[in-house]
């Protein structure tokens, strides 16, 4: 079961992954506050791959908690950058930023 679990996480990573590139480069272009949105969902995100992987591992518990601390870190400051993005977003909707 963790290796669905880390597969199904490592997939949206990917997308959203895909997604923030096209946002960055200007091919789909929905403004600065999708870009700040992005980040933050990748960054949260990443802190899920890195859980997902050291449950799939089998890694002393010592390693494990280390890197679920970092993860937690890493997921706050992701989350904190996407609600950036939601502020930005309400402030105005209809014009990008």
């Amino acid at each position: 079961m963790l290796g669905l679990a880390l597969i199904v996480v490592s997939a949206a990573w990917l997308v959203i992954a895909a997604v923030l590139v096209l946002e960055v480069t200007g091919v789909r272009q929905r403004g600065r506050h999708a870009r700040w949105q992005g980040a933050g969902l990748l960054l949260l995100m990443s802190a899920a791959v890195a859980d997902a992987f050291t449950a799939r591992r089998g890694w002393p518990p010592g390693q494990v908690q280390a890197i679920h601390l970092a993860g937690l870190a890493v997921a706050a400051a992701g989350g904190l950058v996407f609600m950036l993005g939601l502020r930005r977003s309400a402030r105005d909707p209809g014009r990008p930023r």
